[in-house]
């Protein structure tokens, strides 16, 4: 009987130990993310993303403006964004994919108003968000701004790559 009695302290025992190690973990989790440096950033990359696709509808309707520096603008959009997401996954916290999706559908409607070809937005987007792409720009803004052959275009490169 006390022999009995004493296996179940022990399992217990170890059983609370674990629990309480998650617990600490999870508090230990909830700092971190609530770290104000970390918000700071989280912040500074949202207001990057922001100029940077104010700066793109500034280049769209500027005639001085050449396609590279677009171009080279877009990049710089779509690696903001893509940062802004590893942040987001790596602190574990979730991403709001339609507020990124209606972003990108503007910076989309001013590649088209630029006179950007489809298939280098979506080159750049793929190359810098890999498997993310998918969720920040929406087959119905594409069909949309770009039409149906760049639609299939889209949905091929997404199975070539093996990211659907």
């Amino acid at each position: 009987m006390l022999e009995n009695l004493a296996e179940e302290i022990r399992r217990l025992r170890s059983e609370l130990s674990k629990r309480l190690a998650d617990l600490e973990n999870r508090v230990k989790h909830l700092e971190e993310t609530r770290d104000p440096s970390y918000m700071v950033e989280l912040v500074w990359r949202v207001a990057c993303i922001e100029a940077s696709a104010q700066r793109l509808l500034s280049h769209a309707r500027n005639t001085l403006t050449t396609l590279p520096q677009f171009e080279e603008e877009l990049n710089n959009y779509f690696e903001n964004l893509g940062e802004f997401v590893r942040l987001m996954k790596d602190k574990e916290i979730p991403v709001n994919w339609s507020l990124l999706e209606r972003s990108t559908s503007m910076v989309l409607q001013a590649a088209r108003e630029a006179g950007l070809p489809f298939r280098s937005i979506a080159s750049s987007i793929i190359d810098r968000l890999d498997k993310d792409a998918v969720k920040v720009l929406s087959e119905e803004m594409i069909e949309k701004t770009y039409g149906l052959t760049d639609l299939e275009y889209w949905r091929g490169l997404l199975r070539r790559r093996h990211l659907v």
